[in-house]
């Protein structure tokens, strides 16, 4: 059971959940309406209580955080390691995106011919996507610790 604080201070109720839904419903109460719920002494907002959200459309009840996890982070050990594969494969890392820049800067200076530059501007843009990709591909398989080979 229920008791609300009217404007005036005046208290209604004891009232059960079906006839809250209905004054919900019906529009005399909204999610600031102060309410009591049997048993406590306190008042609060009628929209922190659960049973009632639904009533109040697009409102859900709170997600319940997750107080342990079955896995803890790192953050220094990933840095760490992070910095270790770079120095590891230091060569073929920056030697792919060389490769990459000088293509891209090939394209951008062909892209500049007058008439025709069109023509590369659009290439670039066919050839820039698999480019990226083998980027991605040689850095994951150095992630992977696989061989890695440009070509």
């Amino acid at each position: 059971m229920y008791k609300i604080l009217g404007d005036g201070g005046q208290v209604f109720g004891p009232a059960d959940a079906e006839l809250v839904r209905q004054w919900i419903a019906q529009g005399r109460l909204n999610a600031q309406s102060q309410i009591q719920i049997e048993g406590e002494t306190g008042w609060r907002a009628l929209g922190t209580v659960p049973e009632f959200l639904a009533s109040f459309g697009g409102f859900s009840e709170p997600q319940k955080q997750a107080t342990q996890t079955d896995y803890s982070i790192d953050i220094m050990g990933c840095v760490k390691g992070g910095w270790e594969l770079f120095t590891n494969n230091t060569g073929i890392l920056i030697g792919t995106f060389v490769i990459y820049l000088l293509i891209a800067g090939a394209f951008s200076v062909l892209g500049l011919i007058p008439l025709v530059g069109w023509v590369f501007s659009i290439l670039f843009w066919v050839i820039v996507g698999p480019l990226m990709a083998g980027l991605y591909q040689v850095a994951l398989q150095a992630l992977r610790r696989q061989p890695t080979r440009i070509g």
